[in-house]
């Protein structure tokens, strides 16, 4: 593993703002992958959505296929 990469649980849920920092970028560029289908989400109740380490990894690695 890349040592840019962080360092995800595959089974925590983390939170929107945890997932952007994560991903180095801001929470509403994380809600608006989430509305575009490209970065996965679990639902929990009414709007509350999580991320989880493995959903996380797999956008990270489609966003970085090809380098």
């Amino acid at each position: 593993m890349s040592a840019d990469r962080p360092v995800l649980v595959d089974d925590k849920l983390y939170t929107t703002e945890e997932t952007a920092i994560l991903l180095a970028a801001t929470p509403r560029q994380v809600e608006r992958l989430r509305r575009a289908k490209k970065l996965k989400c679990v639902r929990l109740t009414g709007a509350a959505v999580r991320h989880t380490g493995a959903q996380i990894r797999a956008f990270i690695d489609a966003a970085t296929e090809g380098d």
